[in-house]
């Protein structure tokens, strides 16, 4: 079937399963059978995640000055300015909210090109240890082209929000972070979601992941606490359920006394993942250590 359909040549890629917190993703490894190796890019990624959120709601906060006046510089130097909204105190425009659109299933909703289906082609083992050929006709999940080729129309999107919505949002492959002033009520929310509804693009509406906007939402991993932003200040910090993740895999290497080498990797993952949040200082040491019992 496969010859008939692709021809006689064509690449075959492993598919196998990752497990994640609450699921297993399947992973196609078009490392192993040199798809990624055929592909290059001549730009790089601009993927602004978590820095890029903490920039935009500080942006927010320091455009209004305590006389009611907006300012805002531009990439090109000059500077806009203008007055507050006589709606807005300079306190209500400071009080920003959240919250985190997450496309569903994002790479099922590319198809990919016909000529390229010859090195779409996946091999799952069965429960009798035989393997079975599939074509993929949406973007494989571990091709690199699929990265880049995904990341190019969700910053697109992400643009057209912007130019024509006014939205204050960034994508970080398939999350986009929203923000907005409390005094603006769910619009955000309802400008983003009639968006991917007029292009046909699907986002989660598990309760879960849509969540409504608050003034403390989790995004890319982190939650953000924006309580005190009226005075110029927010938080940014570890989930309160990763904290505990973490917590409890140590508690359980000290309880046995065992440490593996894999779960030495997995750990400082997750560790050098929540140091970020303290420079990169306060675990480096101990970091090298889980590096020597991992290899």
């Amino acid at each position: 079937q496969l010859k008939q359909e692709l021809g006689p040549l064509f690449v075959i890629s492993r598919r196998f399963g990752l497990s994640q917190s609450d699921k297993i993703r399947a992973i196609d490894d078009m490392s192993e059978s040199l798809i990624n190796a055929s592909y290059s890019s001549t730009y790089r990624l601009d993927l602004p995640g978590i820095d890029g959120v903490s920039v935009l709601a500080r942006t927010l906060l320091d455009s209004v000055s305590d006389s009611g006046f907006v300012s805002l510089g531009l990439s090109d130097g000059s500077i806009l300015r203008g007055k507050l909204h006589e709606s807005l105190t300079v306190e209500s425009s400071r009080r920003i909210v959240g919250r985190t659109l997450d496309l569903d299933a994002a790479y099922k909703q590319m198809l990919v090109a016909k000529e390229s289906l010859w090195c779409s082609v996946i091999a799952v083992e069965d429960n009798n240890g035989d393997k079975q050929l599939f074509v993929s006709d949406v973007l494989p999940f571990g091709a690199s082209a699929s990265v880049f080729a995904f990341n190019r129309l969700a910053r697109a999107l992400q643009l057209i929000g912007e130019r024509l919505f006014g939205l204050i949002w960034l994508n970080y492959f398939d999350d986009y972070p929203q923000l907005d002033i409390a005094a603006s009520g769910s619009d955000a929310q309802h400008a983003a979601e009639r968006l991917f509804d007029l292009v046909g693009w699907r986002f989660s509406t598990k309760d879960s992941k849509r969540q409504p906007i608050a003034c403390t939402f989790d995004v890319l991993g982190v939650s953000f606490d924006f309580k005190d932003c009226s005075r110029g200040r927010f938080v940014v910090k570890n989930k309160k359920a990763r904290i505990e993740q973490v917590v409890s895999e140590i508690d359980d290497v000290l309880r046995s006394g065992e440490l593996s080498s894999h779960r030495a990797t997995s750990l400082r993952g997750k560790l050098q993942f929540a140091e970020t949040h303290t420079y990169g200082r306060a675990l480096s040491a101990h970091l090298r250590c889980f590096q020597q019992r991992a290899s």
